[in-house]
């Protein structure tokens, strides 16, 4: 069956960045973090703890910003202030705002995502949600924002978190995480969680997972640029070892120095750590991927930006590209020589069907098949 399925290459950059309750990034920061560039077809910017008191700006021109962003309260003005700063960042690029959406009660966890504006008409069913799994299960210090959408005809789903913090609390982050993906609502079905429902999931943020050694000796590994050691004592790996969570998800080699926890003021790259309660230098701040089965990903970039130094933790950046399957197409012309026709149908379902084979119950596979009637709808 000679049917060619027509595919569209996508770039995506994802980064991620605890501002600590800081001013964000100036634009030469933001530059090193997240470059912009005409090649580059999907922006998607995870933060957390973005909730400081905006300095004076000149307001944004034209409605763009101030429908973007459903209202949060106390946390607005943050919302408006980061809203511009990408948008000033990314328009440059010919990148056009898709939306924003923060978690209620702090408006502190912000999802936004910019695609490029030839790409602008080929996204629909767009849908946002978030979840919060802090103080008490519910306030919004901790939690996660996702987003769901089509590319072409193609599903991406993006979910930042920020999990529960301190050390020995892994047990607490898997719960969170394992919450985060059953409840959030984006538009497929309730009963399932995110990672079956759609062909590529991107799991990114302040996730917490410590490093597990002493902290004089994780400072020492660090000065020796003894990445490999650091990451073979890391929380989050040990626990997808075990597949206590997120197991079905991967991670590219981690090739940088610990994201947290840095001293603030601190030099542009000056690695000096916080000896604050002791917490050892951890990589706490991660980028996580998933495809289907029938899916093609290529990571082509995992990295942490230095050059950011106003918080107690360094941003993070990854970038993809995946492939995207383009509308089908009525053209007679696409077909010619080809004697059979491919069609692919999603989102069948069935009732009152009965199972044909015992097997299939947990029976006797010598038992003969039930004939049943069913229909399908």
């Amino acid at each position: 069956e000679a049917l060619d399925v027509g595919q569209e290459s996508v770039r995506v950059v994802l980064g991620t960045f605890n501002l600590g309750g800081k001013q964000p990034p100036s634009r030469q920061e933001l530059e090193h973090w997240m470059p912009v560039s005409s090649n580059c077809d999907v922006y998607v910017v995870g933060v957390q703890e973005c909730n400081y008191k905006p300095q004076v700006r000149q307001q944004q021109e034209g409605p763009a910003a101030s429908k973007a962003v459903a209202g949060h309260g106390k946390g607005d003005s943050c919302d408006q202030d980061w809203l511009c700063t990408l948008q000033e960042h990314f328009r440059p690029g010919g990148h056009v705002l898709l939306g924003s959406h923060s978690i209620q009660h702090t408006a502190a966890i912000k999802l936004t995502v910019f695609v490029h504006q030839r790409y602008a008409f080929k996204v629909k069913n767009v849908c946002w949600d978030a979840y919060a799994c802090g103080v008490g299960g519910v306030y919004g210090n901790k939690g996660a924002v996702g987003c769901r959408l089509y590319l072409n005809e193609t599903p991406l789903v993006f979910v930042n978190v920020h999990l529960a913090a301190h050390e020995g609390a892994a047990h607490d982050r898997n719960v969170n995480t394992a919450n985060i993906l059953q409840k959030l609502s984006l538009g497929g079905n309730q009963s399932l969680d995110v990672l079956p429902q759609t062909s590529y999931l991107f799991y990114l943020g302040d996730l917490n997972y410590r490093v597990n050694i002493e902290y004089q000796e994780a400072v020492r590994l660090v000065k020796e640029k003894n990445q490999r050691e650091l990451v073979l004592k890391d929380e989050l790996q040990g626990e997808r070892q075990k597949n206590r969570t997120l197991s079905e998800m991967k991670e590219c080699p981690i090739e940088f120095p610990p994201t947290y926890r840095y001293n603030v003021p601190r030099e542009k790259c000056e690695l000096s750590f916080s000896n604050k309660k002791n917490q050892t230098p951890s990589y706490t701040d991660r980028i996580l991927y998933h495809a289907c089965e029938d899916a093609e990903i290529l990571p082509l970039e995992y990295c942490s930006c230095a050059e950011v130094t106003t918080s107690d933790h360094i941003p993070v950046r990854a970038t993809f590209d995946l492939f995207t399957n383009l509308p089908f197409s009525m053209n007679p012309g696409s077909y010619l020589g080809q004697n059979k026709r491919r069609i692919k149908f999603k989102f069948i379902s069935a009732r009152n069907i009965r199972l044909a084979s015992p097997l299939l119950k947990g029976g006797n596979p010598n038992a003969s098949g039930s004939q049943g009637k069913g229909s399908v709808g």
